[in-house]
């Protein structure tokens, strides 16, 4: 494993411009991502958590290049990926992949399952010639009976049978849908795949199959995981590290047993009390934040968190706490409060 990450990403923004009519005064850019800074080392693990609205995928898009990032770095293996060219940027495809939330809409209805999964390989085999044909896209997967095997290998992999490439996505459960598309996104043999809530549309049964799927082929073929979710019990069981957003910013990031033993910050530790408990006798307290979040196009100034937060104080109000190591914790656990 080398010493240097996968992944680096430095003062990540995404600012969207409003909407604006005839006449209209100009509005507010909305702050999507605003300075958002992380590292994620290979065959890891990192989800980044938070309320609806905080950024999440759109920091994980950003990095895609998906959506262009208004401002930023985002380094893959050393490479600055926000200056490649078109031509560049689409063989380092080759190595970012994503598996997105909504298991039927990702997928062409018009599509089969098997020229779904096999579309990638088709794409990138034909794209320079075989003469340019990589490991992940080989010659002998640009003629339709290679491509087909790979994408029958893919099936197993993931739990489908090869019986059903070719059958269409109205036919398949949510989950298979959703083996589907983690089907796809192994097809090229990727470095990072970005998970944009996998599960979340899952029944929870399902859920923990696909789950144990993940973490199975993250250890099998030594993926990375850039893991948007919000729902905690799933971010325990599958992450490594774990960043806690508010309004377009990372409040804290620290290892998975640090944070949810010992969070820090006052969001996240309302975040945790949240979490539904498996035990219906329990019945904790819960403090709940003071208000509504505020708008992503008006975010408040200094602390981005203080209106709702019950620890404000007017030091909240006028500077932004920096998001650093504490000198009585670990190095690597990070929280952004003036008195955490």
């Amino acid at each position: 494993m080398s010493a240097a990450p996968l992944l680096e990403v430095r003062d990540l923004v995404k600012h969207y411009a409003a909407p604006r009519r005839w006449l209209q005064r100009p509005r507010p850019s909305i702050r999507a991502v605003d300075g958002v800074s992380f590292a994620l080392e290979r065959a890891r693990t990192l989800a980044l958590v938070g309320e609806s609205g905080c950024g999440k995928t759109t920091t994980a898009k950003s990095v895609l290049r998906l959506v262009e990032p208004t401002s930023g770095s985002v380094r893959f293996e050393g490479e600055e990926l926000l200056t490649l060219d078109a031509g560049r940027m689409r063989e380092r495809r080759r190595d970012l992949q994503i598996i997105f939330q909504d298991p039927y809409a990702s997928l062409n209805p018009r599509m089969t399952a098997g020229e779904i999964v096999g579309e990638p390989l088709r794409n990138f085999a034909q794209a320079d010639g075989d003469a340019r044909a990589s490991a992940a896209a080989p010659a002998a997967l640009a003629n339709a009976r290679g491509r087909r095997d790979r994408v029958a290998w893919l099936f197993e992999k993931v739990g489908l049978r090869a019986e059903a490439l070719d059958r269409y996505p109205h036919e398949f459960s949510g989950g298979q849908r959703q083996r589907i598309g983690i089907a796809r996104a192994l097809a090229l043999q990727p470095r990072l795949i970005v998970c944009d809530e996998p599960v979340s549309a899952l029944d929870v049964s399902v859920q923990a199959q696909v789950i144990n799927l993940l973490t199975d082929l993250q250890a099998e073929f030594g993926l990375a995981y850039l893991f948007v979710a919000h729902d905690l019990a799933v971010v325990r069981h599958i992450a490594h590290r774990v960043a806690v957003m508010v309004l377009g910013q990372i409040v804290e990031i620290a290892d998975r047993d640090t944070l949810f033993s010992g969070p820090r910050h006052p969001y996240t530790e309302l975040l945790l009390q949240a979490a539904p408990h498996p035990d219906p006798r329990r019945r904790a307290a819960r403090a709940l934040p003071i208000g509504e979040p505020p708008s992503p196009s008006r975010p408040p100034g200094g602390c981005r968190f203080h209106t709702r937060c019950p620890l404000a104080q007017p030091i909240c109000r006028e500077r932004a706490p920096t998001l650093d190591a504490r000198p009585d914790g670990s190095p690597d656990h990070r929280v952004a409060c003036h008195f955490r």
